[in-house]
């Protein structure tokens, strides 16, 4: 009876790890799939106590598409990405952006994120249309007048459409998600091929 008691015991704890396993197998591998990694490179701390993030420059000669509403979708949404997101990102830095900018005499490091360069290639087949999204970007953080990291990073996302129009189909997730991984608290990420200076 000991016996059997025991091997029960046994093949139910073996058949709820195989059942844990089963679940949490997919998860991983969705998220080492999906998932972004930082180029090599190190942590360097941000001597400051918050952190003013002053928005996502697009200047006009970086649209080189005729998809210019697409581009300022881009610029709109990365920002608005961003400042919902560093906060949790940043702690124990404190967020402030260019609707509630930090008081003349914060310890207040800068975030500025600059769109390269848009472009939007299309191709059609049948009645189907594929856009192709180049969205380069560049990343400076400084600090007490310093630059702590100035990082230039290519993004790029492809999207598959019955209507020929881009617009607000695209997900502009990596340039998100590789600008929120550059932070954890109260460092910043240093790319090896960007020298702090």
């Amino acid at each position: 009876m000991l016996i059997k008691h025991l091997y029960d015991y046994r093949y139910n704890t073996v058949q709820r790890l195989t059942v844990i396993c089963s679940l949490l197998l997919p998860l991983l591998l969705l998220h080492s799939c999906a998932g972004y990694q930082n180029p090599p490179g190190r942590w360097v701390a941000i001597d400051a106590s918050a952190l003013y993030f002053s928005g996502v420059e697009l200047k006009d000669d970086a649209i080189t598409s005729g998809y210019k509403d697409t581009c300022m979708e881009a610029r709109q949404e990365i920002e608005k990405a961003l400042i919902s997101k560093l906060p949790a990102q940043i702690t124990p830095l404190a967020l402030y952006t260019a609707e509630n900018p930090p008081a003349a005499n914060a310890k207040t490091a800068e975030l500025k994120l600059f769109i390269i360069q848009c472009d939007i290639d299309s191709d059609q087949n049948g009645g189907n249309f594929s856009y192709y999204l180049s969205l380069p970007l560049r990343v400076k953080l400084t600090a007490g007048g310093q630059t702590l990291m100035d990082y230039q990073m290519k993004t790029y996302e492809q999207i598959q459409l019955s209507e020929p129009s881009p617009i607000f189909e695209f997900t502009f997730a990596e340039a998100e998600k590789r600008t929120l991984l550059l932070f954890d608290g109260n460092q910043v990420w240093l790319p090896d091929n960007t020298p702090a200076k």
